[in-house]
């Protein structure tokens, strides 16, 4: 081969190098473009989604509305209206109970404290007594739930049964227990007899009766039938 052949090959290999490294840069350049095209496109469809979001959680963080003081979305989650005084004392004559024993009232229910002899203090007289015949029976006064049956150092043999809201109490019992704890009891069921098991009302044998609603004392003669 001629020095001369030479040189013209070594040129064709340069013009064709040089003709791929531009045909590289192109293609470069032509991605980086189409990078750049897209971008806008991809921004535009993540504010579309942004909007849509925000369109969905409107009525959601809306506090107040021009026609309602409050968006029907929040007001569903809203708690009930609190039970009125006209309504408490509706639910309080819906429980309608017997009367506990045969006999008559001798004492009255009083929240004032007055002078009990047999004590030595001054009390309160949270229930009624009935006075009745020794073993008198002594029933339950609606349907219930035993809840304690039990000795006290003052008031003697008592059982308590729970009646939902209501709460009756017999106190002064006999020895005669007739149910005991955990028991479920009907209306008009005997549960005792009428005694003089306690220290703090002595004299003849009697029924001490109380009711409480909830964790309230009330007179039982307001609600007895």
């Amino acid at each position: 081969m001629t020095k001369k052949t030479h040189i013209i090959y070594s040129l064709i290999s340069i013009c064709a190098l040089l003709a791929y490294g531009g045909f590289i840069v192109k293609n470069a350049m032509h991605e980086v473009d189409t990078v750049e095209e897209t971008l806008p496109y991809e921004k535009e469809e993540e504010l579309v989604e942004i909007e849509e979001l925000e369109m969905e959680t409107e009525p959601l963080i809306q506090v107040v509305s021009p026609q309602n003081n409050v968006p029907e979305v929040i007001a569903e989650h809203l708690p009930e209206e609190p039970v009125t005084e006209e309504a408490s004392v509706e639910a309080l004559t819906e429980f309608s109970p017997l009367f506990p024993t045969t006999g008559t009232v001798t004492k009255y229910f009083s929240l004032s404290h007055t002078y009990n002899p047999d004590t030595g203090d001054w009390r309160a007289h949270s229930g009624i007594d009935i006075e009745a015949l020794p073993a008198e029976a002594v029933i339950s006064v609606e349907d219930g739930v035993v809840t304690a049956c039990y000795t006290d150092p003052l008031w003697g043999n008592v059982i308590e049964i729970s009646h939902g809201e209501y709460t009756s109490i017999y106190k002064n019992l006999s020895t005669l227990i007739m149910v005991k704890e955990g028991d479920s009891v009907s209306r008009g069921e005997k549960i005792s007899g009428a005694g003089s098991s306690s220290v703090t009302e002595s004299g003849k044998t009697h029924l001490h009766f109380e009711i409480m609603h909830y964790s309230e004392y009330i007179d039982p003669l307001e609600l007895l039938g």
